[in-house]
């Protein structure tokens, strides 16, 4: 019966999320790799984000990210908030879906470029409250005389600075389109990699879909869902203090110095693209 009820749960959260798929124009996935500690040279695994163009807006998160999402506001839809009557209801709706298809992701980038703007929407979420950062989509790009093939693509030679870091990138004339991971666009083609001078951050294409495709949209990406929009100072200043000074779980009892040592410890190993050199 308990098996009934998941494969029966698993298309009723198919249906919802079908009902608020839009058609996205393009599909692409990227891998993310990044470091995890300069002094010793490590680096992460590579992590999968998805990129995909709705009217006149792109979109770029962790593809795990965007699934939990996709489940969540279903759920939600149906359910509202738990209660001791349906939690478990929720639970059971929730694991039928994502056992297969999600794993724990460290990355937590999410952006919206908004073409129509010449904007982006930089969604803050590991910060203690949810916060979200505006910057403009036009990047000073230097176009270089060099080429080189990457994943069977040929792929032109251009660089820029953004956030105090100097980035090389490598697009393409072949699929034109003026996009790319994160904040990256503006190019005479797709952006295939994107690296910065320390090779501490890289993107890199993974796979594309060219046509129209269903996509689930989130409509939290919008500025107004969120709590308060900060500038870039702003941002750096809270997080290195976050880091020193890390917030334990609200209502968690009693936790013990080595509680609070340990969540310092992984604070000061989190990686993050906005912070300055």
């Amino acid at each position: 019966m308990k098996s009934l009820f998941l494969f029966l749960s698993f298309f009723f959260v198919m249906d919802a999320l079908n009902a608020q798929a839009e058609k996205a124009d393009y599909t692409l996935f990227y891998n993310f790799t990044y470091i995890t500690n300069p002094a010793q040279g490590t680096y992460s695994e590579p992590e999968e984000y998805i990129l995909y163009k709705y009217k006149n807006t792109s979109r770029f998160l962790n593809k795990n990210a965007y699934h939990n999402d996709s489940i969540r506001t279903a759920f939600r839809d149906k359910f509202g908030k738990a209660t001791p009557e349906n939690a478990q209801e929720r639970v059971n709706l929730y694991m039928s879906t994502v056992n297969k298809e999600t794993r724990t992701y460290n990355s937590d980038l999410r952006l919206m470029k908004d073409f129509r703007k010449g904007s982006a929407i930089i969604v803050l979420y590991n910060t203690w409250r949810r916060q979200y950062m505006e910057g403009s989509l036009n990047l000073d790009w230097e176009l270089q005389n060099e080429t080189k093939t990457i994943a069977g693509l040929t792929c032109s030679k251009a660089m820029t600075n953004y956030g105090g870091r100097e980035y090389t990138a490598w697009y393409t004339t072949e699929i034109p389109i003026p996009d790319g991971p994160y904040i990256f666009n503006g190019l005479p083609g797709l952006i295939v990699k994107v690296v910065d001078s320390k090779g501490w951050y890289d993107f890199e294409l993974k796979s594309t879909i060219l046509k129209p495709t269903q996509r689930y949209v989130d409509p939290d990406f919008l500025a107004g869902n969120f709590v308060e929009q900060i500038n870039r100072s702003t941002y750096i200043a809270r997080s290195k203090n976050e880091k020193e000074n890390p917030k334990l779980m609200h209502g968690l009892p009693n936790p013990t110095p080595e509680m609070k040592l340990r969540l310092k410890e992984r604070r000061k190993k989190r990686f993050d693209l906005l912070l300055e050199q």
